[in-house]
């Protein structure tokens, strides 16, 4: 019988060696996803040279599919053991501009989080959902430029885990510049595929095929898959599959910004 879904892998820290990827297309094999938010240019022109020469060795065909990362949702750095958020702590959320003196008194720990607009967006009783929501935070003041929140899950929180804010539009554009950067670096290497995340509607999508369009005007456009993984991309799911060439359902992120039944 002729298989005709495509198995996607992604490359990661136990997946990127050429013994390990071998073994991977020897078993069906038929994408490999490279994650942009992690490692830098020098590490996937490594892996992209290593997946073709697989793919010639095995007599498989391999597409390679280039994720683009999207705006940065993180949380900044902490202490390499993290920190331990306790149900109902106050939790100042600084930017840039906050003079931390101010609140002294007002809250228990502060914490960095790397969220553009994020204290001109939220109202009080807003969540702020930590680490694919494994903790999470209530807003109960915000001004310009700082944040307090009340902790109503708590646990260990360490560097760099994902942010989401359910039902809080942050206004910001999906697609950053250093996407486009990464994006032509990936035209330039002969990536066969290319993944938006955070796609809150089609303007996105068209936003990142008129980059293709700019960046490689003579070499036939790669599809763009749109990541589901925002709310406001299911309340315009028709009209993003009108100007898309496939989706992909972030389960994670779609599950905690909703709920899994609506994944």
């Amino acid at each position: 019988m002729n298989r005709r879904a495509k198995i996607i892998a992604t490359l990661g820290p136990s997946s990127n060696n050429e013994k390990v990827l071998r073994e991977l297309i020897i078993n069906g094999l038929d994408i490999v996803r490279l994650n942009f938010s992690h490692g830098n240019h020098d590490d996937h022109r490594n892996s992209i040279a290593l997946i073709r020469k697989l793919s010639f060795e095995q007599q498989r065909p391999v597409a390679i599919l280039q994720d683009l990362q999207g705006p940065k949702l993180r949380v900044g750095k902490l202490p390499l053991e993290g920190v331990q958020l306790i149900e109902g702590q106050t939790i100042l959320l600084p930017s840039h501009e906050t003079n931390i003196g101010e609140f002294l008194g007002q809250f228990d720990v502060s914490l960095p989080l790397d969220v553009p607009n994020l204290a001109k967006s939220v109202k009080n009783g807003d969540r702020i959902l930590l680490d694919d929501g494994k903790l999470e935070l209530e807003v109960k003041s915000s001004n310009m430029n700082t944040v307090l929140a009340k902790v109503i899950l708590g646990g260990n929180l360490t560097s760099n885990k994902g942010v989401n804010l359910p039902g809080t539009d942050l206004k910001i554009p999906g697609f950053t510049s250093k996407d486009k950067e990464d994006l032509k670096f990936g035209l330039d290497n002969g990536i066969d595929a290319v993944a938006i995340s955070f796609v809150t509607g089609p303007e996105d999508v068209i936003r990142v095929k008129a980059a293709i369009k700019e960046i490689a005007p003579n070499r036939i456009p790669p599809p763009v898959i749109a990541k589901l993984e925002r709310p406001q991309a299911i309340d315009r799911l028709e009209e993003i599959l009108d100007v898309t060439d496939g989706v992909m359902v972030a389960r994670g992120d779609l599950a905690v910004e909703t709920s899994p039944a609506c994944v």
